[in-house]
């Protein structure tokens, strides 16, 4: 039998060592698999990346087959796990890490498809941009050519470029669709969205710039041809008036004066009668296509004159009322014209023309023709008038009809709300409906008369009925209102007067908001925009004392007629005051610190100026320092010198720009300190560049000077040389006797060999030789050319890099004398950043270093921890980079609204957390229509119980379901309701019944006993808090369910007692769960979050562990209850301050100033968890998130 056991058990674990190989093995797979998915390779062109996507699908498909290993693995895992083997929790484990795994592959390999996918596009997208731009940069050569600078064959260019014209229209949808490609990436968020915009810019700046060049060269071709054809026809007229001339002088040549007389008269003769002949020609064919083209557009409107189609709906009836409209304008236009060709035929044949016939009849047709569509149109307007009239009727009476049918459930309605408000809002409902229920009788009556108009028309019995319908209709509705006003009542003066100062104080809020910004624009013209918009802002303050005035005069009659709200419109008037006083201080402080920004706005723009012309002057610099004098004569140094004396002289202008704006920086920090280090920065940046051009200037005329003298004892060795070894300088007469005597045996020498060369010339080899010479010429004529230009591309080079050495070392030296860390007058470190050029790289955001120092008696040693600021600790998302300027203007702390609010205004909440719901009956007692459950966050507040979506729903004001009031009603367990546990039954005044539950017992009895507590209440007392007995026999170290509530300050004490006491407060924040009225899903870190004060980031490094916290019962929070709140008060041992913010970077831009903590741990690590406490939050933010809920449920 034993030997049996053995056996299984040995069987059982040869079956896991079996499955942890399979499992290993797939460990391995998964591991290769995912270091491939590491590599992250996308590609440099289309092919590459297809390529990548064509072994990505390869991939996949391996990873899907190689899948049904996996799948085998879960399955024997399962096996394994219900064959009650001993290693089950082992193989759980490790199937679970394997599913895990498997499953992260999958989503990391989607993600590759689509980044692939992304890519491909991209590059792709890259490829015809760069088609489109070598085209482009093609077609700009021709753009550029000036071709109409010669005048011949100007039309054939013309003609030519006009074709050019066209050819870039055709391939402007090229560009469309590369520009919509583009687009559609930056839409898509694509990682390339910045390149793929630039390219786009890129694009876009070249075919603008072609488009233009080919306008102007268009314009330039149409000029010179239409001068060239101005200069031919001139020259035509010159020819003619030359043969003009000649023909005159052959008549001057006649002597006889009467043949002379003659030969006038008959000229003139013939010229009279061709003239007139002519004129009546040139009428009668203007006459006659005046006529024809008349006649043929009434044959053209004919057809639409005489349409019999009059529309079968009011829509079509119109439109086509508006073609016949538009038709009878046209034909009125042309009356006058057709008038005006009759009376000039009528003319024509009074004068006898030589058409007369022709004319009249002409005349005839179009007289008949005028008048038959005369007639056609007067038809079709009746017809077409009486369509719409009777469809316009009918399509009228429906909208009436449909309108009452519309505003009848409101008069029919039963309920008259829950609360005043509910029933002043049906009574405004009931006033406007009333008002246009009047109005409406106008509509009535007008088309009762419509239908006495329509007596003769062939429906009059149809609409006769429905006119009848339609007014019995309404004085239904009439009926119904009235009966609704008799049960509606006037809403209460208080609500209103909450109404006004909650809308006051929204909007004084708004305008606070926009008065405490601290953003002053990115450049100057923005600036001066922002101040334009305040100073709106300003006279909207102005204008709104008048209303808090009204406001205040309502709150003293409400308190002079004895109001039993007394004490809350006391309250209400003076947040409101203290509002109104807060929001103009800071709108003044406002107001100066935008004149101060603009100033320094100014600054900047005028330093950026003299920065571009400092890089101007400095590129020249370099330019002039690059060129090579080594071989260069006396004439080019000399000119060089001229150069550099020119540099000199424009770079002392600079200087007297820059000592200016040095002083004006100095008189800005000094009327605005907080400016200090951004001008301070800006200075250095003019000085250190100007600096660099001076002794750049300087060494370079030390260079051009040492040159010089170089060259001239170069020229003195030369010249010496040359004097001396010259053949025509001779010293004595045996001397030249010598020289000629050797010249001649030369001659001589030469002339023997001169038959020689002759036989050499004529071979053919040297002329082959001279060829080869000549391709060789031309070979190293080619490759000196290449070598200039590759020097020339390398000095480029070499200038740029100088230029950004020099860069790089006017940074090395301003890091030098600027410490990025400045200590601060209370020794806190906070951290800085120098604001360069716009142009230049733009700095990330600057976090503060906060340190946190806690007591040396908790742990063994002394630590120092610096870790960030909470606003860069809430999420791993880039930090949006702002160019906004680097300064503050602002000479006082901003104000901080959220201090006008009461400690007492946190108890307005009694309950809250997610509770289960579901109406059984509505109001009167009717069944419910809808009676399905539905999970809402609950919020009780006095004698209102109201539901929303969650708890940032709640933030937000977004109720998810009409709130129900409680006064009067009645709540009480009901453990009979079997479909759920934990339920509890709450049934109001007005027959309404709904059906709650709860997660546990606890709670529901917790909601119960405050639901009943203020459902007694008499509604004055609506705000009281719940509170219960403790008994005296708790053991202190207990947390009892259900607190009294009591002082901040006791709270603190008892917090320290227990600390001291040595109570185990985690056991006691466990304990206080159970009676938890926050929602069940927030965890500690989220609710410290929700409730702590700004910044709303997270207030512990992430890498530390959350510390135990301690609990404290409720004082005033949102919950009366032991719930667990987040720790208003804890175990102190560091301090905080609160101070206005010294940081001056470009993205130091808050309000609150900076929070600042020290942070010591004495020995020990920093995760003890037991010993760490949270730190004092402030009850800023939460006065004044309970003063907003009471205000928003009121």
């Amino acid at each position: 039998m034993s030997y049996i056991i053995t056996q299984a058990s040995l069987q059982r674990i040869l079956e896991w060592l079996l499955w942890c190989d399979q499992a290993a093995m797939c460990e391995q797979w998964l591991a290769d698999k995912e270091n491939l998915l590491k590599q992250g390779d996308l590609g440099d062109a289309p092919d590459a990346v297809q390529v990548l996507i064509k072994s990505h699908d390869a991939f996949e498909e391996t990873v899907k087959k190689q899948g049904e290993k996996v799948d085998h693995l879960i399955g024997e895992a399962n096996k394994l796990i219900n064959s009650d083997n001993e290693y089950r929790g082992d193989i759980e484990a490790r199937r679970d890490e394997i599913l895990c795994r498997h499953k992260a592959l999958l989503e990391s390999s989607g993600h590759r498809r689509v980044v692939l996918s992304d890519s491909k596009k991209y590059h792709e997208f890259i490829r015809s941009c760069g088609e489109l731009i070598t085209w482009i940069n093609a077609k700009l050569q021709l753009a550029y050519d000036e071709s109409y600078l010669d005048p011949t064959n100007l039309r054939a260019k013309l003609q030519k470029h006009l074709a050019f014209d066209s050819e870039l229209t055709e391939n402007e949808k090229r560009l469309n669709t590369v520009d919509s490609q583009g687009k559609q990436l930056v839409s898509e968020r694509h990682f390339m969205s910045d390149q793929v915009r630039a390219q786009m810019n890129e694009l876009r700046g070249g075919w603008d710039e072609l488009r233009m060049k080919s306008a102007l060269k268009t314009q330039r071709l149409r000029e010179a041809y239409d001068a060239h054809t101005l200069q031919r026809k001139v020259e035509d007229m010159e020819r003619w008036l030359d043969r003009v001339i000649c023909s005159l002088f052959i008549y001057f040549l006649i002597l006889d004066l009467g043949f002379l007389y003659y030969l006038i008269f008959s000229l003139k003769l013939s010229y009279f009668y061709s003239r007139e002949n002519l004129r009546d020609a040139h009428c009668l064919y203007e006459w006659t296509t005046g006529a024809e083209e008349e006649l043929e557009w009434i044959s053209d409107k004919m057809p639409l004159a005489r349409s019999q189609d009059c529309g079968d709906s009011l829509q079509a009836a119109m439109s086509l009322q508006k073609t016949h409209i538009a038709l009878e304008k046209e034909l009125d236009s042309r009356q006058a014209t057709i008038h005006e060709i009759e009376s000039k035929g009528h003319t024509m044949i009074r004068q006898k023309h030589f058409a007369a016939n022709e004319i009249e009849n002409t005349i005839d047709k179009l007289s008949s023709a005028l008048l038959s569509i005369k007639d056609a149109v007067s038809i079709r307007q009746t017809r077409l008038q009486q369509a719409i009239d009777s469809h316009q009727y009918y399509t009228e009476v429906a909208e009436a009809e449909q309108w009452i049918k519309n505003q009848m459930p409101v008069a029919t309605n039963q309920e008259t709300g829950r609360d005043q408000s509910a029933a002043e809002g049906y009574l405004r409902r009931l006033t406007i409906l009333d008002k246009e229920v009047a109005q409406f009788l106008n509509e009535v009556d007008r088309l009762k008369k419509r239908v006495e108009s329509l007596q003769d028309h062939l429906d009059s019995n149809q609409i006769v009925a429905r006119q009848l319908k339609l007014e019995g209709a309404y004085s239904d509705l009439v009926r119904e209102c009235n009966r609704r006003r008799t049960q509606l009542v006037d809403a209460g003066r208080y609500h209103r007067y909450v109404r006004q100062v909650d809308d006051l104080s929204d909007w004084l809020h708004d305008k606070y908001k926009i008065a405490s910004s601290e953003e002053y624009g990115r450049d100057l013209e923005d600036c001066v925009h922002l101040i334009d918009r305040f100073e709106t802002v300003v006279r909207e303050l102005a204008a709104a004392g008048e209303r808090v005035a009204v406001v205040h005069r309502i709150q003293e009659e409400l308190l002079r007629s004895g109001h039993p709200y007394a004490a809350s419109i006391r309250a209400k008037g003076a947040d409101l005051q203290r509002l109104w006083t807060t929001v103009n201080e800071v709108a003044t402080e406002r107001q100066q610190a935008l004149a101060g920004a603009r100033q320094v706005h100014r600054f900047d723009q005028e330093a950026d100026q003299t920065l571009n012309w400092l890089q101007d002057k400095e590129a020249t610099g370099v330019a002039m320092e690059r060129e090579d004098l080594s071989h260069a004569d006396l004439i080019a140094i000399t000119t060089q010198m001229q150069r550099h004396d020119e540099f000199v002289h424009g770079l002392k202008a600079v200087e007297k720009q820059v000592a200016e704006l040095c002083r004006e920086a100095e008189r800005l920090w000094t009327a605005f300190p907080n400016t200090r280090e951004h001008l301070e920065v800006r200075k250095m940046d003019m000085e250190e560049q100007l600096k660099d051009i001076v002794e750049g200037a300087h060494k370079h005329h030390e260079y051009t000077h040492n040159d010089s003298v170089i060259y001239l004892r170069k020229y003195i060795y030369i010249y010496k040389f040359f004097v001396e070894n010259d053949w025509r300088l001779v010293d004595s007469v045996d001397a030249a006797e010598n020289q000629l005597r050797d010249f001649n045996d030369f001659l001589v020498t030469l002339d023997a060999q001169s038959e020689r060369c002759e036989n050499i010339k004529a071979l053919t080899l040297i002329e082959q030789n001279f060829s080869r010479l000549r391709k060789k010429e031309v070979e190293r004529t080619r490759i000196a050319e290449e070598e200039q230009k590759r020097r020339d591309t390398i000095k480029i080079v070499e200038k740029g890099n100088i230029l950004a050495n020099r860069r790089q070392e006017r940074e090395r030296r301003k890091t030098q004398e600027i410490s990025l860390f400045r200590t601060s007058p209370n020794d806190d470190f906070v951290s800085q950043t120098l604001p360069r050029k716009a142009e230049r790289k733009e700095r990330s955001k600057t976090t503060a270093i906060v340190g946190v120092t806690v007591d040396a008696s908790l742990t063994g040693g002394a630590l120092t921890v610096l870790s960030p600021s909470p606003s860069i600790l809430t999420s791993g998302m880039d930090v949006d980079v702002r160019k906004t300027p680097s300064f503050n203007t602002r000479r006082t702390p901003s104000h901080s609204v959220s201090r006008s609010s009461k400690l007492e205004d946190l108890g307005a909440i009694d309950m809250r957390g997610f509770v289960d719901r579901k109406q059984d009956l509505q109001s009167g007692g009717k069944r419910a229509t809808i009676r399905s459950w539905k999970n809402y966050y609950n919020i009780l507040c006095g004698q209102l119980l109201c539901f929303f979506k969650d708890e940032s729903a709640f933030y937000e004001n977004v109720a998810a379901a009409p709130p129900v009031y409680i006064y009067g009603a009645r709540c009480e367990a009901y453990p009979e309701y079997v479909k759920r546990k934990h339920a509890y039954r709450l049934s109001t005044q007005d027959g309404a019944e709904f059906i709650f539950a709860c997660g546990d017992e606890g709670q529901m009895l917790e909601w119960v006993a405050k639901i009943k507590f203020h459902a007694s209440l008499a509604p004055s007392n609506q705000l009281k808090s719940y509170s219960y007995n403790v008994t005296p026999s708790r053991s202190t170290e207990e947390l009892p369910p259900i607190s009294a509530r009591c002082a901040p300050s006791d709270i603190l004490n008892s917090k320290i007692n227990l600390g001291n006491n040595g109570t185990n407060l985690e056991t006691g924040f466990e304990s206080s769960r159970a009676f938890n009225s926050l929602p069940c899903g927030l965890s500690e870190p989220s609710v410290m979050r929700a409730y702590s004060t700004i910044p709303r980031g997270e207030r512990f490094h992430p890498a530390l562990s959350p510390p135990s916290i301690s609990t404290a019962t409720s004082a005033g929070s949102l919950s009366s209850s032991s719930n667990y709140f987040p720790p208003l008060f804890g175990i102190r041992k560091s301090s905080i301050n609160r101070q206005p913010s010294k940081r001056q970077s470009i993205y130091a831009e808050s309000i609150y100033g900076e929070l600042e903590e020290s942070k010591e741990v004495k020995g020990g690590s920093q995760f003890g968890a037991q010993h760490d406490d949270y730190v004092l939050t402030s009850m800023d933010s939460i006065t004044m998130y309970s003063h907003n809920v009471v205000c928003y449920l009121f």
